[in-house]
């Protein structure tokens, strides 16, 4: 047991430090909650390949981790329990006292924080009441509605307008900048320190913060921070046609789903823009093609009748290295980011000149902002001892000049919406927490005192913010099956069915669960908590009720147990509206509900459902193995545990093979990944062979065998009817001998266990 902590220990370490160190290179920050987010949103949309180096040092960063376990591994078995208990207690220090411990766990309690507290004490002493702070309030028309461009220029930070850091390295913008309405003092507050981040503290002043629960999480949101109120719901209520543009995917980082479901009739990206023989950077359209894209959408808009806002998300000053579009040219002396950036000058220049030159133009205010600072990249030694701030500039028609100190105000992302409106006209001075920063209000940082004590104020109000995306208690919400089934509609939210609401014993609501929906919700249940289940009424009857009684299992189910301990199952169909948590009629009779407990104890103590469960006899005398096959998604992992020695990972997709000899000792000799191509992949046969000391050869599926895909080539002639046979994702596990062969498959959605015992009779 102490030489497994210790490998724990040793792991935690090496990981922590792996991603604190590739955490850096994206953010520039360690871990923050710019890394914990995409952790949950996904990589979808990122050009990998640009970040060779960075993947590249964490394959092999892995790699040297479970070499240096396997190097150890003997030496521990020598050590006294003495020497082994002083090892894992300075391991223990060595990873509380990480500065990085502190910085994840302030990212993840954020992240997962319950506690709802509106008035956050300072450190220095100061009060801060949310209630006070936080306006949500239509906003008054003007009595002309002046048209908005909007610009959003990746990374472009105030940075780079430093004469002495960079000589004449934005030319045009600097002119232009003295036409214009310069915020120079603007920093990027906890929670809009990366693209979405910034979008939605400009647009609706407020940091981004995700739902808590597990499983794909907002995967399973249909709807993006629906009870916020942003600038673009404002001007869509006032009759503004608005669209949005952007060269890069609308799925990296939800962009395209906060827009659409923020007021734009258009949002358009690399998949909907790009022509045919168009070149792409390693992140979707070159900003030449976008800015010509918009110059069109410009022209339509300027002809019809509405008021509109046209905002654009500028792509090819991304980090690390910049993606100059065809027409930039390149230099022989500077690194392509430079030349990223003075290309970038003059094509934003152009655009927002050809704006201000234009018929419309008292008509039409242009904002020009950074979405953030800039990430490290290139001229990161060049960046070192500079303070990053946010570029934000307004052209505004016959606009007033505005004072030194009201340019340099402190300011942070979450002011930028309240200004933009009033300066548009609209009667008002506040948009969720930020202010107009030409007015008398002072912004959160001013009330805070710091950026640092303003930050620590977000975090303690995070469970607030993520109220925003679904009311705060499915209980007392009424709750509507949309879509077939596909989704339930809670309130203004949509989540994805199945989808499991986890309240505890006590009825009190933690959040909401998606991806192996019957696993969390038996492993609640198992807990003695009262989950609910909106989904397939098959997966739940197969975990609770399969095969006692006449249940039907058609169609779409709820299922859910009530603080007092009873089981309840119903019935649903599209468009009806029911509770999570007060159905009388759909209590089950007292034998399912025995059965069901029943059931449930099983998943207790074995970690999955009975018929996922199977007992047969030991291929050595004297030795028992416990084997798991999981699938994708599963808390429960796919290994090997023979006797009481430590377990065995067995993670390769596809087949795990394992050599046993006639002592029992257990090996993970390789893998065939079936749902990758042949190429010189070996068979089940050829470990066979190869092996001159195996007695028996175990086979055991992690994630999924079957992709669709002709699978025979690995069997081999192998008489594993069983395998040939498999589903997706299906767990499977076969033992292989010189005289026989036993199968076993799995439910898919629960962890395969197999027991194999030397007890005299065991049963299958």
């Amino acid at each position: 047991m102490l030489n497994i902590i210790a490998y724990i220990l040793i792991g935690a370490n090496a990981i922590l430090i792996i991603v604190t160190s590739i955490s850096n290179q994206f953010t520039g920050d360690g871990i923050n909650d710019a890394a914990i987010f995409q952790m949950t949103y996904g990589l979808a949309g990122v050009d990998l390949l640009h970040f060779w180096e960075v993947t590249a040092a964490f394959i092999i960063s892995i790699a040297a981790l479970f070499v240096t376990l396997f190097l150890i591994h003997r030496r521990f078995k020598r050590m006294r329990p003495l020497t082994v208990t002083l090892v894992s207690s300075a391991l223990l220090i060595a990873l509380v006292a990480n500065p990085s411990s502190a910085r994840l766990y302030q990212a993840i309690s954020a992240s997962y924080s319950s506690t709802v507290n509106a008035i956050h004490q300072t450190e220095s002493g100061k009060q801060l009441n949310f209630d006070e702070l936080f306006v949500v309030r239509p906003i008054e028309r003007p009595s002309t509605l002046k048209n908005l461009v909007y610009i959003y220029a990746e990374g472009l930070d105030r940075r780079f307008f430093d004469s002495e850091a960079f000589h004449d390295l934005l030319p045009a913008l600097v002119e232009l900048e003295q036409s214009a309405v310069s915020y120079k003092n603007v920093s990027s507050s906890s929670g809009t320190g990366w693209t979405i981040g910034g979008i939605v503290g400009s647009q609706c002043g407020i940091p981004l913060w995700t739902p808590s629960g597990e499983g794909n999480l907002l995967a399973g949101y249909g709807s993006f921070l629906p009870l916020a109120r942003c600038l673009g719901d404002e001007l869509a209520s006032h009759g503004y046609d608005l669209r949005f543009i952007q060269g890069a995917t609308l799925d990296f980082a939800g962009k395209g789903n906060f827009f659409n479901d923020h007021g734009f009739a258009q949002v358009l990206g690399k998949e909907q823009l790009t022509e045919p023989g168009e070149p792409l950077s390693g992140w979707g359209r070159f900003d030449e093609f976008t800015f010509a894209t918009a110059r069109q959408h410009l022209n339509d808009l300027q002809e019809g009748d509405d008021p509109f806002g046209l905002f654009l998300l500028t792509l090819d000053t991304h980090p690390p290295s910049g993606y100059p579009s065809p027409s930039c040219g390149r230099s022989r002396i500077d690194t392509q980011m430079l030349d990223t950036l003075r290309c970038a000058d003059q094509m934003l220049a152009s655009f927002i000149r050809d704006i201000l030159e234009s018929e419309s133009a008292e008509n039409t205010m242009v904002v020009l902002s950074s979405d953030h600072p800039m990430m490290p990249n290139e001229l990161s030694d060049q960046l070192s001892g500079l303070r990053g701030t946010n570029t934000f500039m307004i052209w505004n028609g016959k606009q007033e000049s505005i004072s030194d100190d009201i340019a340099h105000r402190a300011a942070t992302t979450l002011d930028i919406g309240a200004t933009v409106a009033a300066a548009l006209g609209f009667q008002t001075d506040r948009l969720g927490l930020g202010v107009n920063l030409s007015s008398s209000e002072p912004t959160l940082v001013e009330e805070a005192g710091s950026l640092h004590e303003m930050n620590g104020a977000l975090r303690a109000w995070a469970p607030i913010f993520r109220q925003l995306w679904m009311e705060n208690d499915p209980a007392r919400s009424r709750i509507r099956l949309a879509d077939g089934g596909a989704y339930v509609e809670v309130g203004a939210q949509r989540l994805r069915t199945p989808v499991v609401f986890d309240f505890d014993r006590n009825g009190d609501f933690r959040g909401v669960y998606f991806g192996t929906t019957t696993a969390w919700f038996t492993q609640l249940l198992a807990q003695g908590d009262s989950p609910a289940y909106v989904g397939p009424c098959a997966n739940i009857h197969s975990i609770l009720f399969k095969p006692a009684g006449d249940l039907d299992v058609e169609g779409t189910c709820l299922s859910y147990r009530s603080p007092d301990g009873d089981l309840y199952f119903q019935h649903i169909i599209e468009g009806d509206v029911f509770s999570v948590r007060h159905n009388p009629q759909a209590i089950l009779t007292d034998n399912l509900q025995e059965f069901a407990e029943l059931r449930v104890g099983f998943y207790l103590e074995n970690k999955t459902i009975p018929e996922a469960y199977a007992q047969s006899t030991s291929p050595v005398h004297g030795i028992d193995f416990h084997i798991s096959s999981t699938g994708y998604g599963q808390p429960e992992p796919t290994q090997l545990i023979v006797g009481s020695s430590a377990a065995i990972p067995l993670r390769h997709r596809g087949l795990n093979i394992v050599s046993v000899d006639e002592t029992g000792g257990a090996e993970l000799i390789g893998s065939i990944d079936t749902c990758g191509p042949q190429l010189d992949q070996p068979t089940i046969r050829d470990f066979w062979r190869r092996e001159q000391s195996t007695e028996t050869l175990l086979v055991v599926v992690h994630d999924s065998a079957q992709c669709g895909n002709d699978i025979d080539w690995a069997v081999d002639n192998l008489p594993l009817d069983g395998l040939r046979s498999i589903e997706f994702r299906q767990p499977y596990i076969a033992v292989i001998s010189e005289d026989h062969v036993k199968e076993f498959k799995g439910v898919r959605g629960h962890p395969l266990l197999v027991r194999l015992s030397h007890a005299d009779q065991v049963t299958h």
